[in-house]
């Protein structure tokens, strides 16, 4: 080989080596590595002088990769529903009925419902068991004193079940709420107003031997993270801690919650 191709190659061969330190740079690669790389190319240079048949190595050397780390957690799933505020459509107690709602809205069923005719279909009962006790319009005054004015699992599942498919979820543990909302499922938990400790008081009619929780709220979960946390869309009036509509709680909030009852409604 004539010295000036010799020139020509040791100019391309530093070009290179000059290359992958500047790329080294980039990709954070420590000092060792990019005197390692300079080291290969000068010794791919003298071997090449030595050995006119000499050919490099495919690679030159390997850069680690950058570590990305999550920023956040994933959203598993989000299914999306209207949200109605239950004081300001005239039902102060009535967040089974607007919950279910706002369920069967989102899911497509019902559009020629308004809340109004909706809440005229709700099943009443003696206790909750068996259907909403009490009126949902007013307060704890009138022909609600002394009643524990909600509609629990069961019959409000039925109630769904007359415009799609309702499923009492009674017991059911997070990670089975978790399935059905796999399942694009919008479900009904009861939990507490302001997810405040529960105050409980007991009732003839009581199963539970420690009564009934009195400041009792029921909302709707649409979605949850991997890390646990649940997306709610809470028909609260927003008068105990000022949310209402989607809002997320930590996982730890949720679980101790919804624990004291493991009430639930799935809706699809």
């Amino acid at each position: 080989m004539n010295k000036k191709k010799q020139i020509i190659y040791s100019f391309i061969f530093i070009i290179i080596g000059i290359f992958f330190i500047s790329i080294g740079n980039i990709l954070n690669v420590s000092n060792k590595d990019r005197k390692n790389v300079v080291k290969e190319v000068i010794t791919m240079t003298i071997n090449r002088e030595k050995n006119k048949d000499y050919r490099p190595p495919v690679a030159i050397t390997s850069f680690p990769s950058k570590v990305i780390e999550e920023s956040e957690p994933v959203t598993l799933a989000h299914i999306k529903i209207p949200t109605y505020n239950q004081a300001a459509t005239g039902y102060i107690l009535g967040c089974e009925g607007v919950s279910l709602f706002m369920a069967l809205k989102g899911l497509g069923y019902i559009p020629n419902y308004n809340i109004h005719d909706f809440m005229k279909t709700m099943p009443k009962g003696k206790t909750p068991f068996e259907g909403y006790m009490g009126n949902p319009k007013i307060g704890h005054v009138g022909e609600n004193q002394g009643k524990r004015t909600t509609i629990y699992p069961e019959p409000l599942a039925n109630w769904a079940s007359k415009y799609a498919t309702g499923k009492d979820l009674t017991g059911a543990t997070i990670e089975d709420l978790k399935r059905e909302l796999d399942e694009g499922h919008v479900i009904l938990v009861y939990v507490t107003s302001g997810w405040n400790k529960p105050i409980w008081k007991k009732y003839s009619w009581s199963i539970n031997p420690k009564g009934e929780i009195e400041n009792n709220h029921c909302l709707t979960i649409v979605g949850y993270r991997s890390n646990g946390d649940i997306l709610v869309n809470d028909c609260h009036d927003g008068r105990v801690d000022g949310r209402q509509g989607e809002y997320w709680v930590k996982a730890d909030k949720f679980a101790e919650i919804y624990n004291l009852r493991n009430y639930a409604v799935s809706v699809y």
